[in-house]
């Protein structure tokens, strides 16, 4: 009888009672070309095994494992008790029953591994529980999709557009790195990558808490919106901020400006320069919906400018001050209509050209500085410039108020026209405490008795 000849493309793998074989098989792919790999076969959990591998290495490393790990089952198997058989009966009955198809060893691997990392107070049960809260079926949405949601109602529920591009602009930043589902974010990853962005871009921490102050906003919808758990936040600490040096124009550089300025400019910047007022106030906005000024709402009786609803940038109505040299400047160029009727554009490019018509550099936001600051000077009373610059206290304190002498705030109310004299009454400083002089008495008694005596 023959024997069979020897396949010189398989090979057995022995451990103990426990073999595990493979073999090289060919295969022809969809373009024609053939391929060679190696399968192995085994039974396992009472299942058989079918396993393809690449590389013959490979294969014979992985039937060796397998090999040990039958083989100690075995092993394990023979020595096991009738109350360890059944526990081991049970076990596989539950995995069944949860639909698990995975050997027990290595559940058993798997939960070893989970328990060695947890607190020993700390159950799998509670870890579960909590990730179940935390992670809740449906709250699946990304970052990127619940942003959309919210800048979506943001835009329905009119907010300004200056606002609403604000927020688009900060929160894209993030579209990159967060893209995971919103609720996956945890408070180090939203610290990291605000680090991150500090450190590339240069950030102040004011500018770092801006965009913090958006994400913040989102953060806040997501969870009046059930679009992540209620006790969920991931916003680190906002650092803290270094207040800059306050810039405002001289006396000087402020009648410079108005020397230079046109007749149609002419009134808007007065404006600018001695009402607590912001520019976009003056002039209108469209893109935030607010109407420019009108000269309706300047009283020159009494000095007041009414900023009403529609024509102011904060909520609430307000009426701010202009002192009696801004109505000088004020009272020729009075008639109907909108105190500046071009639009923002011109605006800004115009008074970029009177600037440099007048040598005088211009700086971002002094002009409403500069107003706060005389009026300040001038009345003592920040509560008050708070009501009628539309700004707290304390980011007047912060942002816009300088100190300022009275001889200071003198020198802003003697800025006239060329063919007005000054009429202005400068303020008084604060009197003098003076000594009364002391009376003679002994000369007083001399003339009383020198006038009794003509009178006998």
């Amino acid at each position: 009888m023959k024997r069979k000849k020897k396949n010189e493309h398989s090979f057995t793998v022995a451990r103990g009672s426990a073999a595990v074989r493979g073999a090289r098989h060919t295969v022809t792919g969809a373009n024609g070309r053939r391929y060679h790999t190696w399968r192995l076969r085994y039974h396992l959990n009472g299942k058989p095994h079918r396993p393809t591998f690449a590389e013959e290495a490979d294969a014979r490393k992985e039937a060796e494992r397998i090999a040990i790990l039958i083989a100690n089952g075995r092993t394990i198997a023979d020595h096991l008790s009738p109350a360890d058989a059944a526990s081991f009966a049970r076990a596989k009955q539950i995995l069944a029953g949860h639909n698990l198809t995975k050997p027990i060893e290595l559940v058993v691997a798997d939960y070893a591994d989970a328990v060695t990392q947890l607190p020993a107070n700390v159950t799998l049960k509670d870890v579960t529980a909590y990730y179940k809260k935390h992670h809740p079926p449906g709250l699946q949405k990304t970052y990127t999709q619940v942003k959309d949601l919210f800048l979506a109602e943001k835009e329905r529920d009119g907010t300004l557009s200056r606002q609403l591009r604000d927020l688009k602009v900060r929160l894209k930043l993030f579209d990159d790195v967060f893209k995971c589902p919103l609720v996956a974010l945890s408070r180090s990853q939203v610290a990291e990558e605000l680090d991150r962005l500090q450190k590339s871009r240069g950030w102040v921490n004011r500018t770092r808490n801006h965009h913090r102050a958006a994400l913040s906003n989102l953060f806040n919808w997501a969870r009046d919106n059930s679009h992540v758990p209620e006790d969920w936040n991931p916003l680190p600490k906002k650092f803290r901020e270094s207040d800059g040096r306050i810039i405002t124009f001289t006396p000087e550089e402020i009648a410079a400006i108005l020397a230079k300025a046109p007749q149609d400019m002419l009134p808007a910047l007065v404006i600018c320069c001695f009402a607590e007022i912001r520019t976009s106030e003056v002039i209108g906005t469209a893109a935030d919906s607010v109407s420019p000024l009108d000269w309706s709402d300047v009283d020159l009786k009494t000095g007041e400018v009414m900023i009403t609803n529609g024509k102011n940038r904060t909520a609430g109505e307000r009426i701010a001050h202009l002192p009696r040299n801004a109505i000088t400047w004020l009272k020729p160029h009075k008639k109907r209509g909108p105190i500046y009727a071009g639009t923002e554009r011109q605006f800004y490019i115009r008074r970029s050209e009177i600037c440099r018509a007048a040598k005088v550099e211009w700086k971002d936001n002094a002009a409403r500085r500069t107003a706060i600051t005389r009026r300040a000077g001038e009345t003592k009373d920040l509560a008050l410039v708070s009501a009628e610059s539309g700004s707290s206290v304390t980011t007047l304190h912060r942002r816009y108020r300088k100190a300022m002498k009275t001889v200071d705030v003198n020198k802003f109310r003697a800025i006239l026209p060329k063919s007005r004299k000054s009429k202005i009454i400068p303020l008084k400083q604060p009197p003098v405490c003076q000594k009364p002089a002391k009376k003679n008495f002994q000369t007083t008694e001399k003339k009383t008795l020198k006038t009794t005596i003509k009178a006998l």
